[in-house]
């Protein structure tokens, strides 16, 4: 084993094989250069990396694996030194990798140029199915699972990149290798399970409830290995006062329920609940003060811009006169957003001749400084972090004191025909206040209420099974208040409040 020393967990112990065989790899070494949040806008010192975030995952899994090893996945598994079912050896070997390798096709810049990696609805499942042929339901599978209520395909692109580059570098090499193993029973990693693992795609068919509960403790709503790390990591990399998580007593809650013929639960003990309300509190602080905060929107929002302002100037993009501006920008900025970039052995020839591939987010810096200081407005902007926004309204809160009740009863789901998050909403301050409507943004939140996913999870009391709502029905279905953020121009600042009872009064003319 090799030893690491983290802030946050204190040694991590790593299998010396996984240290040579993939923490020393150009592949996982570039996470040193990504990001771990966007939140820096906000809390400077804030300054983590994907490399030890995911050094982080693989040790809260170990913890995870050990936990159930103890609580009697070792009597299923082993009979003192001999092995008794290498199938379920396997998963807890499979989970272990997918702990260690789920984010090593992660994008720059934490999520902010996530979508643009996404060129077509089932370009990037599609490429992945094809490297798990093995697996023949894994794309039925996961279409169903991530298809939307409005039958569009919504996914994470960089779970998917991140398993493309984990079979594509680490299949033969590390996860089929007979080197594997764990309490000293050796055992080769399952491939598909893996990719299943890090996309969180459950299998669909019978018979796969104890693969689904590592899926879970993976990919899950509530608990799991990834999104512990990052809210233990977050807390202490920002200096922001929230809830305490105490990860050992979390972990040794989990519970690997066997009802019967190999037919498992993921459960949660009951008498912990509190510990994983902890975990919920923090995500949702982040979701709705954090990661919703209106700089942190507009500075993401500036980075995307400034970096398409690169793209066109370094892809040598033509924009010609009837183009649609937007689509360009778009268009120029997904060549250097490019799964090949990570799997091709050429990477993406930029118009000075250099190459990117393994993309970082020094890459992409580097990028907007080489840019033609005339293709620059939104570089200098993100550089010098000083915005010709501001918000009209800087808070959801602030917004809903300010709306009549007739016209918050408006605002649905379906946010972007809500008048006032419109174009029309653009084109009534440009009629009335001379501001034009493309200098106006208006930027989308998170709308969704971390807290109401602990009504996902399973609680065991006195060996009995119950869903946490039926144990504990005062959490109700919910989500945030709808919001978007508008901002103007900073040199219209002092006209804020006459703008928001124009944009109020209008709206309720529309309504009429």
């Amino acid at each position: 084993m090799k030893r690491i020393l983290d802030s946050v967990h204190g040694y991590i112990s790593i299998p010396k094989f996984y240290m040579n065989e993939i923490v020393d790899t150009p592949q996982f070494q570039r996470l040193r250069r990504i990001e771990q949040t966007s939140c820096r806008a906000l809390f400077p010192s804030a300054r983590h990396d994907r490399f030890i975030h995911s050094l982080g995952v693989f040790h809260v899994g170990s913890l995870i694996v050990d936990w159930l090893w103890e609580k009697g996945l070792q009597n299923e598994i082993s009979n003192g030194d001999k092995l008794l079912d290498e199938r379920k050896l396997s998963v807890l070997i499979t989970y272990r990798l997918a702990c260690l390798l789920h984010d090593v096709g992660h994008t720059p810049f934490s999520h902010t140029f996530e979508d643009y990696f996404i060129n077509g609805t089932n370009q990037l499942p599609q490429k992945l199915s094809s490297y798990i042929p093995e697996d023949k339901d894994f794309l039925s599978d996961f279409i169903s699972q991530f298809t939307k209520k409005d039958g569009k395909l919504r996914y994470a692109a960089h779970e998917l990149i991140s398993a493309i580059v984990a079979l594509h570098y680490f299949r033969d090499t590390v996860i089929l290798s007979d080197k594997n193993s764990y309490k000293g029973f050796a055992a080769k990693g399952n491939p598909s399970l893996l990719v299943r693992m890090i996309v969180g795609c459950k299998y669909l068919k019978e018979g796969y409830s104890y693969e689904d509960s590592f899926i879970e403790l993976m990919h899950g709503d509530v608990i799991d290995a990834d999104g512990v790390d990052y809210v233990c990591r977050d807390v202490w990399a920002s200096g922001y006062s929230t809830a305490k998580v105490d990860l050992k007593r979390l972990i040794r809650s989990i519970v690997l329920y066997n009802s019967g013929n190999d037919n498992y639960q993921l459960c949660y003990d009951a008498k912990i609940i509190n510990e994983i309300k902890s975990v919920l509190q923090i995500k949702a602080f982040q979701n709705d003060i954090i990661f919703n905060h209106h700089i942190i929107a507009l500075e993401q929002h500036v980075l995307q811009e400034a970096l398409m302002d690169a793209a066109i100037y370094h892809t040598q993009t033509k924009i010609n006169k009837n183009d649609n501006l937007e689509d360009v920008r778009s268009d120029a900025l997904k060549k250097l957003c490019n799964i090949d970039m990570y799997i091709g052995k050429n990477g993406y020839r930029l118009k000075s001749g250099t190459i990117i591939n393994q993309p970082m987010d020094d890459d992409f810096i580097s990028i907007m400084k080489s840019t033609d200081p005339k293709e620059e407005q939104f570089i200098s902007q993100w550089f010098q972090r000083k915005f010709k926004w501001c918000p009209l309204w800087k808070t959801r809160e602030a917004f809903y004191a300010d709306i009549p009740e007739k016209l918050r009863a408006d605002i649905t789901e379906n946010v972007e025909s809500t008048w006032i998050f419109s174009y029309l909403a653009k084109k009534c301050i440009e009629r009335i206040f001379g501001i034009s409507a493309k200098d106006i943004l208006i930027l989308s939140t998170l709308d969704k209420d971390k807290l109401l996913e602990i009504n996902k999870i399973n609680v065991i009391v006195e060996n009995k099974v119950f869903p946490y709502s039926s144990i504990f029905p005062e959490v109700e279905s919910r989500t945030l208040p709808y919001f978007k953020y508008i901002f103007i121009p900073t040199s219209y600042k002092d006209r804020i409040q006459d703008i928001r009872k124009c944009l109020i009064q209008n709206w309720d003319k529309a309504l009429s």
